[in-house]
């Protein structure tokens, strides 16, 4: 998600498209690094389980009832909740430009 919201910043003129760049590749090899530090930290779970559904939960997760234009809505107001806040606290840590009128003000 964090290269998503960036490229939607360079979009909107938030961030040059170089620092855009550089800025997803850091996200990218941050989750990778991430990811392989929760495999490695992970390993003797999985030596002792078979159920490829129990490994599998430690990366994901599932809704317990599967209603998809439920379940998407759930996913869409939690991503606005996280992005909003970030957009307010970048609006109010850069000067004023003309047309952000959509972002928050402080």
């Amino acid at each position: 998600m964090n290269p998503a919201v960036t490229l939607a910043k360079t979009m909107i003129g938030m961030y040059q498209p170089a620092q855009a760049m550089l800025t997803m590749l850091c996200q990218v090899v941050g989750a990778f690094v991430g990811a392989c530090l929760v495999w490695l930290h992970f390993w003797p779970h999985w030596a002792e389980t078979e159920d490829s559904g129990l490994i599998l939960a430690v990366f994901s997760t599932g809704p317990a009832i599967r209603h998809n234009v439920a379940n998407l809505l759930s996913e869409v107001l939690g991503t606005v909740m996280l992005i909003i806040p970030e957009l307010c606290l970048d609006s109010c840590n850069r000067p004023a430009h003309r047309g952000d009128a959509f972002l928050c003000t402080c």
